[in-house]
């Protein structure tokens, strides 16, 4: 039993035998079982929670994790979704109307309140959170939020920058060539608990590239520069798993250097 790299993160497990013995010259076999396993670890918090007040007092609570946006009204409940909707409110005849904001929902669109404090601030921050998790924003507030965005922005990287890094809990990744649909795994751990650990991330867990360069902008930015496509349209993570030296390099050297990152 062990790791096997087919299929993503998947293990075989051994089932016990408890003191069983085979009799004499009689072939004998220890039954394995495979058990498909998928872990998302997100390092710097694995979630983040907004209360917005809408027109009529109602109060809409936004929860930011991995891929997913989730909203919660007390009349209708909860539901999920991987993309989230940030827009200017129109009057009567569709026209925007300056200074107010709108979030999309299940359930029609959230004004928010029109004594909302700070609501620039708010809805930057709302902006900011949907794109550390990787959820698709739908907006026409890129540019009257720019200033605020890159404000926020700023805040996140100086409380980042205070934190431990990657490296305090993962030693480094491990390349088998052996194993061309999944060769990356955790070969060694820096600490005895984190949250990869929590997650249930073990020595021997498979990191799904291609999974974490779609949930996460930098290490997707990271790599392109690094194993950009060729000519010939031989794609990034085609050219990565062809230079393992060079790709281990920018997992263990660099990504594990970051403050947070979004691993699958």
């Amino acid at each position: 039993p062990g790791p096997k790299a087919a299929g993503g993160h998947h293990y075989l497990e051994e089932v016990p035998l408890y003191g069983t013995l085979a009799p004499k010259k009689t072939e004998c076999f220890v039954n394995v079982h495979e058990a498909p396993t998928t872990v998302t670890v997100g390092f710097g918090g694995s979630s983040v929670e907004f209360d917005v007040v809408d027109v009529d007092g109602d109060t809409l609570k936004l929860t930011f994790t991995h891929g997913q946006v989730k909203f919660f009204w007390e009349e209708e409940g909860e539901t999920e979704d991987a993309c989230i909707s940030l827009r200017t409110c129109v009057d009567d005849e569709n026209e925007p109307v300056e200074g107010t904001y709108r979030i999309g929902t299940p359930w029609g669109d959230w004004e928010m309140a029109l004594d909302t404090k700070d609501p620039k601030n708010l809805f930057a921050r709302i902006y900011a959170a949907a794109e550390r998790y990787g959820i698709e924003v739908d907006s026409d507030l890129d540019e009257v939020l720019a200033e605020e965005r890159a404000k926020v922005n700023d805040e996140a990287k100086r409380s980042l920058a205070s934190g431990p890094t990657l490296a305090a809990e993962i030693k480094r990744f491990a390349f088998d060539a052996a194993a061309p649909i999944a060769p990356l795994s955790v070969e060694a751990f820096a600490a005895v608990s984190g949250p990869a650990q929590e997650s249930g991330v073990k020595v021997g867990w498979h990191l799904d590239l291609e999974a974490s360069m779609e949930k996460d902008t930098m290490l997707r930015e990271a790599m392109e520069e690094a194993f950009p496509e060729d000519d010939a349209g031989v794609g990034t993570l085609e050219r990565a798993f062809k230079k393992p030296k060079e790709l281990l390099r920018l997992l263990n050297e660099s990504l594990l250097q970051r403050k947070e990152a979004v691993l699958v």
